[in-house]
């Protein structure tokens, strides 16, 4: 369902992804079952894309709020959807993508704690990309959430 959303978000003009879609999202984050709102995380990124800035904020919100989420399996989903909503959101790289990672690479959960690596990744290569490490102000706490990932005791991770 959520990939069939996403696709037919693609042919949405941003006034019907605003009346339809925004709504939909909040209801599914704020569902009461964990599937609602892991399903929500896969529909933010093309969402954003196609939203106004008020409520692209409003979308970083509620994701942030999906990647604090009491149960483990929505913040899984928060880390695999952030991979596709951190290019879209790149300037707020400090501010939200930056934070959600290390929320998610400090998770109590393993299988949570992998799937921060992928948003990682991105991240990177953004930095890497727009040669932005030598003025980035929280390089070094950054690197260390990677250092303690590569120290995890978990094996999967």
């Amino acid at each position: 369902a959520v990939e069939s959303i996403n696709k037919l978000t693609d042919v949405m003009s941003q006034e019907k992804v605003e009346q339809f879609l925004i709504p939909c999202i909040a209801r599914l984050s704020q569902g009461g079952w964990f599937t609602s709102r892991s399903s929500a995380a896969g529909l933010y990124a093309k969402a954003y894309q196609k939203s106004s800035p008020e409520t692209q904020e409003q979308l970083l919100a509620g994701y942030e709020r999906l990647c604090d989420d009491e149960t483990p399996m929505t913040r899984r989903s928060a880390a695999e959807g952030l991979v596709s909503l951190i290019p879209n959101a790149e300037q707020y790289l400090e501010t939200f993508a930056i934070p959600c990672f290390k929320k998610l690479a400090q998770d109590d959960q393993d299988s949570v704690r992998l799937l921060a690596i992928e948003p990682f990744i991105v991240i990177g290569k953004i930095l890497t990309e727009k040669d932005a490490w030598q003025k980035f102000r929280e390089r070094e706490e950054f690197v260390d959430e990677i250092f303690k990932l590569c120290q995890d005791k978990s094996w999967r991770v």
